[in-house]
């Protein structure tokens, strides 16, 4: 093996993210250690808030796409004040085969997406697309694992964040989702 590519995330940053963002920390000193005491070279990315076809219900935007097409409501752990840079799976995978370039050997990647969105502004976003027919509720318990604005807490190991100049648009691609869901619940109205 000449290099291991490893699928982080954003979370290390952060002081929120509980397990998951510990078992991330954990692989990323392995994989760091490996490198140094064998030879073996790395790149790890770390992944922001991704989203898009064949998510299962752990991902937020899936399980909010579901909620709407089969409740019509939605409630959401938070204020909606929080912030998140979404990035299409296709604008990710397309970033991660970047990756594989002899320059980003052990390095760090950030991939999120390109612009930064509220969540009650997502939820707005898609009530919109929806003819405004969903309720959309915040609960402000039970957000204590996740951040508000950043994941970022100062921490020396910097990564450098990687952006394409062409993207899916974020309503397009929750157009897509809201389509796909649509199809598994009506597959006589395709």
């Amino acid at each position: 093996m000449k290099r291991y590519i490893f699928a982080s995330t954003i979370y290390v940053y952060s002081d929120s993210g509980s397990f998951y963002r510990a078992s991330k920390q954990s692989c990323e000193l392995f994989i760091e250690s490996y490198q140094k005491e064998y030879g073996i070279d790395f790149t790890i990315l770390r992944y922001g808030s991704l989203y898009g076809p064949r998510s299962d219900e752990t991902n937020w935007i899936q399980h909010v796409i579901k909620a709407a097409l089969n409740d019509g409501k939605i409630v959401r752990k938070g204020d909606g004040e929080e912030i998140r840079e979404y990035i299409h799976v296709k604008d990710a995978a397309l970033l991660t085969v970047k990756m594989m370039d002899e320059e980003y050997k052990n390095q760090y990647a950030v991939i999120t997406g390109q612009q930064t969105m509220k969540i009650k502004d997502v939820l707005t976003l898609i009530n919109e697309i929806m003819g405004n027919k969903l309720k959309i509720k915040f609960v402000k318990e039970g957000n204590e694992g996740h951040y508000e604005i950043t994941p970022y807490s100062f921490k020396p190991k910097f990564a450098k964040k990687i952006t394409s100049n062409s993207f899916v648009d974020f309503g397009q691609g929750i157009l897509e989702l809201l389509d796909l869901e649509y199809k598994k619940g009506n597959p006589h109205q395709q």
